[in-house]
């Protein structure tokens, strides 16, 4: 039973998280019209999105461990969560400096909560690619 909720909460979350991850991509147009940006300013904040996943991924190894996978995926989704309410705030400000200092950490968040749904994904029993499968 324990492993069958383990299962779904994990289902769940990488849902979330692409849903997280879609809602924003989707707000692009949006964001440089409102924001008023050149097609350079849209791809230095696209630049932000990588920038964001470099960063966390050689830092994740170290958090999902110190953290633990499940806690990493709070965490990470927490935050991801209010960094979208954020940026979402600094679009209906107007404020490109607010969108653009929370894409970054966004992604950040993002990149952890996805690295630790992958380690937690490894430690549940029965799912393709777990401890036995």
């Amino acid at each position: 039973m324990r492993a069958e909720r383990a299962k779904v909460a994990v289902s769940a979350v990488f849902l979330l998280n692409g849903f997280a991850f879609a809602s924003w991509v989707s707000r692009v147009p949006a964001l440089r019209d409102t924001l008023d940006l050149t097609p350079g300013g849209v791809g230095l904040l696209l630049l932000s999105l990588s920038a964001g996943t470099l960063l966390a991924l050689p830092l994740s190894g170290a958090i999902v461990s110190r953290l633990g996978s499940g806690r990493t995926v709070l965490a990470g989704a927490a935050a991801t969560s209010i960094g979208l309410l954020v940026m979402a705030m600094g679009l209906g400000a107007g404020s490109v400096v607010t969108v653009e200092l929370t894409t970054h950490p966004r992604q950040l968040t993002t990149t952890l909560t996805a690295i630790g749904l992958t380690v937690n994904h490894a430690d549940v029993p029965d799912s393709p690619g777990g401890d036995d499968g």
